[in-house]
């Protein structure tokens, strides 16, 4: 069922429905730029001072771009240089960093959902070009540019990507799509000459090339790019080339596609032998467990798009339980089961060139989770993930009824397939909008979504631990310290929540410290492991950087003797504790001390110039400690 194209109420009618949506899209996401950061946002902006006190000059661009490589002292390749040279871009232009950050993010969810768009006509008007070439000029059916319509803005709406735009740092995530997506638009109008005209082949090369590294810079799933576009080749070109390409062409063509997953696959799985039964410090389950998980999590995430609901997507999924073996939990085995039947599934529908639009769906889908749902130790379940990877459902659906209703000719299908089209737009559409409506009213303020989270997922220790810094930054101490406890009973495993804890209460006035003198004791008797983990050591630092008082250093000093005495832990950790130890030995007059932890100190390899500054005032000495 091929249109001629010629400008009717029902085109009309598809043009004022593409307006509303846009408004509504501009509507639903505005109460969603609010100033409040939220998780990683803090360390990866707020307190990257290379990012915030970044320069509009050549060098000032480029030390922002390279600044978690000088804030982590990692060596090698960038890391993520596109997405925090973006994130300075807006320090240097705007105030509110945070707001303006999540105002950018909606315009480039924007993008990225008419790349979205631009993809589903090319894809889905494929059968104008091959299947036998025609004219190349040949318009497409009205039914093709509908569906790719229902699919971006299907995409676009769905209450999943809220996360994504209006987490701040998921900017990278944003970016990396962006170029992904003009990558891939980029292949198949390439590869659509390649298959016409038999021109194209160094554009298509080149093109993924230069995309795939902007992709990388944005975010490491960029790296997946190439894999997205095999999968169209595999499933929708299906090594269809003109005859004018010559046979080396065609060999090397197909050598990629090959090699492209191939690489992946098997650094994937050398990292997986060297590394399945490791648990990092900072987790709770080894990295063959998390590659069992994710198969009951990949079923999750297809639940959400079926199935969106704000109750289910809590953002936080830090007590998502890991599964223990094949069998512990059970579904571990029937998931895995699932989807290894539907990767198989998948590659015979391609072989018989049957329902291939399915096969595209959940290939797309797989190849999207390949990185962040595999062998690499991240946490267990995180929403971002799912933001290329729902492309290709939504487009591989739409793409499967648009080829039923290319199949039909008479009046009456024509009639049903607009009414088809009308019914995906209200489920599709419609329905996920409202959910978005609602689930950015949650993230129009801190207030609301802290509530939100405590109504939905009170099991959450980190939900507690945001809870806490909310009341911290409200100045209600009990509250903070009430929600730290909370987290502490939640895992008690985690004593980062005990020193965040200590850090609360030296962070107020010497007054409130002394009333809150029985707190303090408990607390650090209640603190049984050093700061090992991640978190805890963060937190350490974070409870010296902000305790300069000297009556409250002196009660935690049974701590401190504990951390410098630890020769396991991070130098800088041992060299701080040194560090507070002299202060305390320095205001009781203990030379011989003072000099004992400062050369304590530095035995660790830390700098003491760069961490510490030593000082006196009304008889008192005072370390300085430089932490930013």
């Amino acid at each position: 069922m091929r249109y001629d194209f010629k400008l009717n109420p029902l085109d009309i009618l598809v043009g004022v429905v593409t307006f509303l949506l846009l408004f509504a899209y501009i509507a639903i996401y505005k109460n969603g730029v609010a100033g409040f950061p939220t998780l990683d946002d803090n360390a990866n902006i707020l307190s990257n001072y290379m990012v915030m006190d970044a320069k509009f000059t050549w060098s000032g661009l480029v030390s922002a771009a390279n600044s978690f490589n000088d804030i982590s002292g990692q060596m090698g390749l960038p890391y993520r240089p596109i997405s925090y040279l973006s994130f300075a871009l807006n320090s240097i232009f705007f105030d509110d960093v945070i707001a303006s950050i999540k105002a950018v993010n909606i315009v480039i969810h924007l993008a990225n959902g008419i790349l979205v768009f631009c993809l589903g006509v090319q894809l889905l008007r494929l059968p104008l070009f091959l299947n036998p070439p025609v004219n190349p000029d040949v318009r497409f059916s009205r039914a093709a540019y509908a569906l790719a319509l229902i699919a971006a803005f299907g995409w676009l709406f769905h209450p999943l990507m809220v996360s994504s735009v209006l987490y701040a740092v998921q900017r990278m995530t944003l970016l990396s799509a962006f170029f992904s997506l003009i990558t891939i638009n980029l292949f198949v109008y390439y590869r659509i000459s390649l298959a016409t005209r038999g021109t194209g082949y160094w554009a298509v090369f080149f093109s993924v090339l230069s995309g795939t590294v902007l992709a990388f810079f944005s975010k490491e799933n960029g790296i997946l790019t190439p894999l997205f576009c095999g999968v169209i080749e595999l499933c929708r070109f299906r090594n269809q080339f003109s005859s004018r390409v010559p046979d080396y062409l065609r060999k090397l063509a197909n050598l990629l596609l090959i090699a492209c997953p191939a690489v992946i696959i098997v650094w994937l799985s050398i990292r997986f032998y060297y590394s399945y039964d490791i648990v990092s410090p900072n987790r709770n389950f080894s990295v063959l467990e998390r590659f069992l998980t994710q198969f009951r999590v990949l079923s999750d995430y297809v639940q959400w798009i079926l199935l969106p609901s704000n109750q289910d997507l809590v953002f936080i999924y830090d007590n998502y339980q890991p599964g223990r073996g094949l069998f512990e939990p059970v579904q571990t085995f029937f998931h895995l089961v699932i989807w290894c039947s539907l990767i198989v599934f998948s590659f015979a529908l391609v072989k018989l060139q049957k329902f291939a639009w399915v096969a595209f769906a959940i290939l797309w889908f797989v190849s999207g989770h390949l990185i962040e749902s595999s062998v690499i130790p991240l946490e267990l379940v995180f929403e971002h993930r799912n933001y290329m990877p729902y492309v290709g459902l939504f487009i591989g659906g739409c793409g499967a009824v648009c080829g039923l209703l290319e199949k039909t000719e008479s009046r009456h299908s024509v009639v049903a397939g607009r009414v088809v089209i009308a019914g995906m737009l209200v489920v599709l559409v419609a329905y996920p909008a409202v959910k978005t409506y609602e689930r950015v009213q949650y993230w129009s303020s801190e207030e609301s979504l802290v509530t939100h989270w405590m109504r939905t997922n009170s099991l959450s220790p980190r939900l507690w631990e945001e809870v806490a810094n909310y009341a911290y930054k409200n100045k209600n101490a009990d509250a903070a310290y009430n929600a730290l406890e909370s987290a502490r009973k939640l895992k008690p495993g985690e004593e980062g929540y005990g020193y965040m804890q200590l850090g609360l209460l030296c962070s107020f006035s010497p007054d409130a410290i002394e009333e809150a003198n029985l707190k303090i004791q408990e607390t650090i008797a209640s603190v049984r492991a050093l700061p090992t983990t991640s978190y805890s050591k963060k937190q350490f630092i974070n409870l010296i950087r902000v305790c300069d008082n000297q009556a409250f250093i002196e009660r935690i000093e049974p701590l401190l003797v504990a951390v410098a005495e630890e020769k396991q832990l991070a130098a800088q950790t041992i060299a701080l504790a040194n560090l507070l130890l002299a202060t305390v030995r320095l205001n009781q007059g203990d030379s011989d001390a003072v000099d004992k932890y400062l050369a304590d100190a530095k035995k660790t390899g830390s700098s003491i110039s760069d961490l510490v500054s030593i000082d006196q005032s009304e008889g008192r000495w005072r370390l300085s400690l430089n932490i930013r």
